[in-house]
């Protein structure tokens, strides 16, 4: 309802009800309900049709890309230009959002376990003010969340507008055997409604599978920050004895290695994902631009507009996050140094120096063992775009096509 949605959302000043970190991934798991892949029930009945439910879903995604190349087979000579590279944009994609979404759902206890962590690491968080900024991040988070899935459904709400209200066509033309869009206005816009539901189920699969790179980098970004201010904090009170000094500098230790852990849990599903994406990303936008530039109207070029935003936070979003949690670990190692140190005795600095060693090694990610998470990767993966526009520009395709 409206009154939860904003306690997750919206930011408050009020300070009661305060949420965990955990709560960061509450629009996600109400999002893998959604897809047929969470059971929070348990009637016997209600489970069979959930079961039911989930099938059907998932039969209809993995049917869209077959019906695709069955309209590709049969209709082929029927297609516009604009309408080819339209569907070919979206079919190219298909089974990048099918595959991330499988390897999603096959480690779903990965996040499951990183719920478990941050509950381990939001018991460090005792000061008032670091319960609140967990809060306001965890809002931040939902409203990422949010923002994205408004993101994604623009574009099949766009692609439909644009196809059939405005040009009278099927929009992504996926064949169905029981109705011809090209039969009449009633058949148009019975398939019309039909292709926008699988489609928008596969929109639904890349929603869930780019969502939550963002969401968890952001967690990490979070207790990196903390453990930053608290390791300022080390040896700062003059009422505090030595060995109370010594209990919190091993606690942020502590800290710190559940942080990697923390990192560690979801890495090799984010190696998964993102190298599927990485993969496909730069074929990606050379089609948008090329249907952009040389085959869209404006209502059709306003809708490759928003897929090529889509594309864009498929990867970048996560990508500039590794690059400002580089950053973030380097802030920290310079605090520890920083640190009020002088004079402490020689087990509080040897635990310092392990505690330094540890927190100089980066915190990075690879996407297939292969690829650097971070901007510059994405760029120069989406840079492939720019070939793509230029092969058809070479070899004079627009004009032949057209």
């Amino acid at each position: 309802n409206r009154k939860m949605f904003l306690k997750y959302v919206k930011d408050s000043s009020t300070t009661t009800e305060l949420l965990s970190s955990r709560d960061a991934f509450k629009f996600v798991g109400y999002g893998h309900t959604v897809l047929g892949w969470r059971l929070h029930i348990e009637n016997r009945f209600k489970i069979l049709l959930y079961r039911i439910y989930g099938l059907l879903w998932t039969s209809l995604g993995i049917y869209l890309p077959i019906a695709l190349m069955i309209s590709y087979v049969n209709e082929f000579n029927n297609f516009t230009p604009g309408e080819l590279f339209t569907s070919a944009q979206w079919f190219s994609d298909i089974p990048n959002a099918l595959v991330k979404a499988l390897t999603l759902y096959l480690s779903l206890w990965r996040i499951d376990k990183a719920k478990e962590l941050l509950d381990e690491m939001d018991k460090s968080c005792i000061r008032q003010e670091e319960k609140l900024q967990v809060h306001r991040s965890v809002q931040r988070c939902n409203f990422i969340y949010s923002l994205f899935m408004g993101i994604y459904i623009c574009y099949p709400l766009s692609t439909f507008s644009a196809a059939v209200m405005f040009n009278g066509v099927s929009a992504w033309n996926v064949f169905n055997p029981l109705v011809n869009w090209r039969d009449g206005k009633w058949q148009l816009w019975i398939a019309s409604i039909i292709e926008f539901t699988e489609v928008l189920i596969v929109v639904c699969y890349h929603h869930a599978t780019d969502i939550y790179p963002v969401i968890y980098g952001t967690t990490i970004r979070l207790h990196v920050d903390l453990l930053r201010q608290r390791v300022q904090r080390l040896r700062s009170d003059d009422t505090k004895s030595e060995e109370e000094n010594y209990a919190e500098l091993v606690a942020c230790i502590k800290d710190h290695k559940l942080i990697l852990e923390y990192c560690n849990i979801l890495r090799p599903l984010l190696s998964r994902t993102i190298f599927c994406q990485f993969l496909v990303i730069g074929l990606l936008l050379g089609l948008c631009f090329t249907n952009l530039f040389f085959f869209s109207d404006f209502w059709s070029g306003s809708a490759t507009v928003i897929y090529i935003v889509g594309c864009t936070c498929e990867s970048f979003p996560f990508c500039y996050i590794c690059n400002t949690l580089i950053e973030d670990v380097e802030e920290l190692t310079m605090k520890i140094f920083q640190s009020n140190w002088l004079g402490a005795p020689r087990r509080y600095k040897s635990s310092l120096i392990y505690f330094l060693h540890k927190a100089q090694q980066p915190i990075r990610f690879t996407a297939g063992s292969i690829f650097e998470i971070s901007l510059g990767t994405n760029i120069s993966l989406a840079k492939f775009a720019f070939s793509v526009v230029t092969i058809v520009q070479q070899f004079n395709l627009a004009d032949k096509l057209n």
